[in-house]
């Protein structure tokens, strides 16, 4: 279904997976995840997807919740840069490394050490987060 990250640290916890309308929501945690492709997750064995009412911090996590794609992103003076229209993830780190951000006129990647703050109401960054030359239109596929 998607990832599980932690806002205050960047960290992915893992990833929740939805498997009935009626049935618990799953969660594999990220230091079980053997290997991510397009067609799925890989884990060790079954027993590695829980319920997520298992794992306090995932629960708590997944709780308070909110998707980052769609998030509006401003500067710390207040300046309106866009939404959030896709993340990078790092698997080798396990957190998330970038923001790309479609505004108006222009759009920009901003790394994850720029950013202040993400709330359920946006993402805020530092007053020097400038757009990059020549950045190609990012894709919706």
């Amino acid at each position: 279904k998607s990832a599980l990250i932690e806002t205050k640290s960047g960290n992915i916890l893992g990833m929740v997976a939805s498997v009935g309308l009626f049935l618990p929501v799953k969660f594999i945690a990220f230091t079980d995840i053997k290997n991510i492709s397009r067609d799925g997750l890989v884990v060790q064995t079954k027993d590695d997807i829980v319920a997520i009412a298992d794992i306090v911090k995932a629960q708590e996590t997944y709780k308070k919740g909110f998707p980052l794609i769609g998030l509006k992103v401003r500067t710390k003076s207040g300046k309106g840069l866009g939404r959030v229209t896709d993340l990078t993830l790092s698997l080798q780190m396990g957190c998330l490394m970038q923001f790309y951000i479609s505004g108006l006129l222009s759009e920009r990647i901003i790394d994850r050490a720029k950013v202040i703050t993400i709330t359920k109401k946006g993402v805020t960054v530092e007053d020097d987060t400038l757009p990059l030359p020549g950045l190609p239109k990012l894709s919706t596929n």
